[in-house]
C-alpha cells in the first residue's frame, strides 16, 4: 500500500487459477505478523506456497491466523499439503485457524472428495490442531495485533445451504472458450444490466474478510457472491451516495468470473487496485474480459484516475486480452495490467 510499505505488504501467490495470498503487516506491538488466506492447489504446494512459508520461517516470524475459505480444490487444496508436510512444526508455524471444515463438497466425485475433507480434519484432530468455527458474518470485528479483520461472508443462510446440501454427482464442465475475442464495445449493454449471479452453494459459504490497518481497507472476497459482500457493507454503515467503502485494494471473487460481480457492489465501493487470481489457462477460460470492462466503465472515476489489475500469472492469454481493442486501449479506458516479475511465483499488492 503506497506510503505504508513496512506496514503492510500484500502478496499474491500464482497458484494457476487458485488463491494463495500473504497479509504480512507491522502490528501495534512493533512486530511483523502473517495472515494466509488459502493454500491453492496440492500441485502448486513444493514449487509456490512452501517457499512463500518458508520464507516467513525464516524471517523468525509466524502465521498468526490461516484462513481457509472454503472447501473448493484451489484454496484447499495446499492447505492439505501443508497438514501433511511431516517437515512443518504446525503448532511452531500456525497460531490461529478460520475454516468452516463441516460443510460438505458439492462435487464428490470431483477433483477434491469428501474423503479428501474428511482426511484434512482428521489430521488436524491428529495434531491436536483448533480450529473456529462455523466463521461467519459478525457485528464484532476480530483484533489482530492492532489489524482488524471483519468477515462479510458467508453470512448465516448461506452457510447452512452449503452444510445442509446433499451430496451429488455433478457432470464436469468442458472448457466453452474464453471472451477475449471481443472488443470492451461488445460488452457495453451487457455490463448496464446486472449479470446473473452465481449460486454455487460452496461459493457462497466462502469467507470474506475486510482487513484494516491505521484506517488502510483491503477486502479480500474469496468466491463469496456479491449480493452477501454489498449487504455487508451496507450493514457497516456505507452507502453508494455519500459514503462509499474506500480500499486501498480488492482481490476480486472467483477469480474475475462474470457471475460474481455486480453493478450495486462497484458502487459501494471506491478503489483504484483489482486483484485477479487466475491464469486465464483454466475449466472456465476465467477471468472473464466482461468482469474488467464492467469496471471500466461501471466504476465512478475522475478523468485523470487510472484503474491497475494485478493478475498472479503472467502468460500469452492474459497479456493480449485486450489485444483485438488496439494498442490504445490502455490510455482511452485508463488502465494498467500488472503481472508478475520473470521467474516469480508472486506479485506484490503495497
Amino acid at each position: 500500500m503506497e506510503g505504508i510499505k513496512d506496514e503492510v505488504e500484500l502478496k499474491c501467490l500464482s497458484v494457476l487459477c487458485g488463491d494463495a495470498i500473504i497479509i504480512r503487516f507491522l502490528g501495534a506491538d512493533g512486530i511483523h505478523h502473517n495472515m494466509l488466506i488459502d493454500g491453492g492447489f496440492s500441485k502448486t504446494y513444493q514449487t509456490v506456497l512452501k517457499p512463500a512459508i518458508s520464507e516467513i520461517v525464516l524471517n523468525s516470524e509466524t502465521i498468526d491466523l490461516l484462513i481457509l475459505s472454503h472447501y473448493d480444490l484451489d484454496h484447499i487444496g495446499g492447505i492439505i499439503q501443508l497438514v501433511n508436510d511431516k517437515s512443518v512444526d504446525l503448532h511452531q508455524l500456525v497460531t490461529r485457524w478460520w475454516l468452516n471444515i463441516d460443510i460438505p463438497l458439492t462435487n464428490p466425485g470431483g477433483p477434491i472428495t469428501i474423503q479428501q475433507l474428511l482426511t484434512l480434519k482428521a489430521a488436524l484432530q491428529q495434531k491436536n490442531i483448533e480450529h473456529h468455527s462455523p466463521i461467519i458474518v459478525s457485528e464484532t470485528p476480530f483484533d489482530l495485533f492492532g489489524a482488524s479483520i471483519r468477515v462479510l461472508s458467508p453470512d448465516e443462510f448461506r452457510y447452512n445451504a452449503a452444510q445442509e446440501l446433499i451430496e451429488q454427482q455433478s457432470a464436469a464442465i468442458a472448457r466453452s472458450g474464453n471472451d477475449y475475442q471481443h472488443r470492451v464495445e461488445y460488452f457495453e449493454s451487457t455490463v448496464l444490466r446486472e449479470p446473473k449471479q452465481d449460486d454455487q452453494p460452496s461459493n457462497g459459504s466462502s469467507i470474506a474478510i475486510l482487513f484494516t490497518l491505521d484506517g488502510k481497507k483491503v477486502l479480500l472476497m474469496a468466491d463469496a457472491f456479491p449480493s452477501v459482500i454489498s449487504a455487508s457493507i451496507r450493514a457497516l454503515g456505507y452507502d453508494d451516495k455519500d459514503n462509499p467503502l474506500i480500499l486501498q485494494s480488492v482481490k476480486l471473487s472467483h477469480h474475475g468470473s462474470k457471475a460474481n460481480i455486480s453493478n450495486e457492489f462497484l458502487k459501494l465501493i471506491r478503489t483504484t487496485k483489482f486483484i485477479i487470481s487466475a491464469n486465464a489457462t483454466n475449466t472456465h477460460n476465467l477471468p472473464n474480459k466482461e468482469t474488467i470492462v464492467r469496471i471500466l466503465l461501471n466504476s465512478i472515476r475522475d478523468e485523470e484516475t487510472y484503474f491497475d489489475f494485478y493478475f498472479t500469472h503472467k502468460n500469452n492469454e492474459l497479456e493480449n486480452m485486450f489485444l483485438v481493442d488496439g494498442p490504445d486501449i490502455y490510455s482511452r479506458w485508463r488502465f494498467r495490467m500488472h503481472f508478475p516479475d520473470a521467474g516469480e511465483t508472486s506479485i506484490l499488492v503495497n
